[in-house]
């Protein structure tokens, strides 16, 4: 809203993601420079998408989720465990993992599987 040559807004978001909380944290930490930092980002933002100012009434914003590198972790290792006990995949040294070359795909075709089963 424009009032007396200032523009003045209200930003609110939730704080259930990753990406939320960061943000939310940067921005707090701002205090009273919220706009010098985030009109630039803005402003650079609309340079690289030039269609935004265009179609302004028609914005149509998709949210992607976002995964933790915890979480990645956690699906490699889970998958790992998989394939270890499978058979698939020997350990023979329990710091480096030896994976057949002609088994490579497979194990990545079990990994990508599974991501998409649980993030479809």
């Amino acid at each position: 809203m424009k009032s007396d040559d200032k523009y003045r807004f209200n930003l609110q978001f939730g704080s259930d993601t990753e990406q939320n909380r960061t943000v939310g944290v940067f921005i707090e930490k701002l205090g009273n420079k919220k706009s010098k930092v985030l009109v630039p980002i803005i402003y650079d933002y609309l340079q690289q998408h030039p269609e935004m100012l265009i179609n302004a009434s028609k914005v149509k914003l998709e949210v992607v989720q976002s995964i933790t590198q915890a979480e990645i972790e956690a699906m490699v290792k889970q998958s790992i465990e998989k394939l270890t006990q499978s058979g698939e995949l020997q350990i023979t040294n329990a710091s480096t993992p030896a994976i057949n070359s002609d088994d490579v795909d497979n194990v990545l075709d079990n990994f990508l599987g599974d991501m998409n089963s649980k993030f479809g």
